[in-house]
């Protein structure tokens, strides 16, 4: 297994610096604003370079055997490093914009943990280019041992009672709902006390308490902060607001035109978990097969997939799943067209063959 892995890597190392090294020549065309627009920037940027930290270190290993690559393919990875560094910088940069903007979330906490390792790991591996050593990247051999120890102890540091993403995140969210306002302030108070474990209640009622004692800002501040403090503990659990008007918040049904039932009756609950975990859906009635009953679709508000699925009612009268509709990579398109009325049902050309239980069924030509 070891074998394969490193054999793995070699193969692979060319591919991804190639990656690297292209994508890192193209920015300066295309800007950062397609990288920003995929919602997944820091993920995206930490993902490339890593993949190439961890490749050429699965080729180097200890440094004590030759790199068997030819030279053109090992100045395309010598040529790659620096762009490591330089994406690892552009990955701390995003992941600093949205922490600046709405402070630290524990997904946020790791992220910036990860950039520091990636900056970290670059930078020694930027170093080990020079000088010019009779061993490609020799100087790994002194800068991975240090470098894995630190980490270890970052792990460590990231899972103490002190320094942890709910204590960090719980701090910094404090400090959003002390200089913020109106709504974007009440919705920072449910995300601090029911997201953020034992960390989030603590400090949102050492809040109140503070607040209650008036050692925080002046009496009109003070009490409309109290009483949305009142306000958040008397609502229900925390869904957070969608960022498409479209979206629906995670574990939700609404229909989509006129209702064909109770929703939670045609979409069981396993079903529903599965679709809709990140975001809710929405149902739409339509008659697929022709026979004067509807159907219902089961569409993700925000979808990323490759199956939709719809039911059908069986002979007693209960809904089921019936089929899926295969190819779907984006629903989101999907409901701007039934809502705009651009959906057609098309009868197929060539009819299916029954015999028993076996379904044949026609894949025509696309000639």
């Amino acid at each position: 297994l070891r074998s394969i892995l490193l054999a793995l890597c070699r193969f692979l190392l060319p591919l991804s610096a190639a990656i690297a090294l292209l994508f890192t020549l193209t920015l300066p065309f295309t800007g950062l604003q397609p990288v920003w627009q995929t919602g997944h920037s820091t993920a995206i940027l930490l993902c490339l370079v890593f993949s190439n930290l961890l490749f050429i270190n699965g080729v180097f290993q200890d440094g004590s055997e030759a790199v068997s690559y030819p030279r053109v393919l090992r100045y395309l990875v010598t040529a790659s490093i620096p762009c490591l560094l330089l994406l690892a910088l552009l990955a701390g940069y995003s992941s600093g914009l949205r922490i600046v903007q709405y402070g630290f979330t524990p997904q946020r906490f790791y992220a910036a943990l990860l950039v520091l390792v990636a900056l970290c790991y670059s930078l020694a591996l930027l170093c080990a280019l020079w000088p010019r050593q009779a061993v490609w990247l020799g100087n790994l051999r002194r800068s991975n041992p240090p470098l894995a120890l630190c980490l270890c102890g970052l792990l460590v540091l990231a899972h103490s009672p002190w320094f942890n993403a709910l204590e960090v995140s719980a701090r910094s969210q404090l400090q959003r709902v002390l200089t913020g306002q109106g709504e974007a302030q009440a919705e920072t108070l449910r995300y601090l006390r029911e997201r953020l474990g034992y960390a989030g209640v603590a400090q949102f009622n050492a809040l109140r308490e503070r607040l209650q004692a008036g050692l925080l800002l002046d009496e009109p501040a003070r009490s409309a902060l109290l009483e949305r403090l009142h306000s958040t503990e008397q609502q229900g659990p925390y869904a957070p607001a969608p960022a498409d008007p479209q979206a629906l918040p995670a574990g939700t049904l609404a229909w989509l035109g006129s209702a064909e039932d109770e929703a939670h009756r045609v979409v069981g609950r396993q079903h529903l978990e599965e679709a809709c975990r990140y975001a809710g859906c929405l149902l739409w009635a339509v008659d697929l097969d022709g026979d004067a009953a509807n159907e219902v679709l089961l569409l993700p508000t925000e979808h990323y997939g490759s199956e939709l699925l719809f039911f059908a009612r069986d002979g007693q009268g209960r809904w089921q799943a019936a089929g899926r509709f295969k190819e779907v990579y984006a629903s989101e398109s999907l409901i701007a067209a039934i809502r705009e009325g651009r959906v057609q049902r098309i009868t197929p050309r060539y009819q299916s063959l029954q015999v028993g239980e076996t379904l044949y069924v026609p894949r025509p030509s696309t000639d």
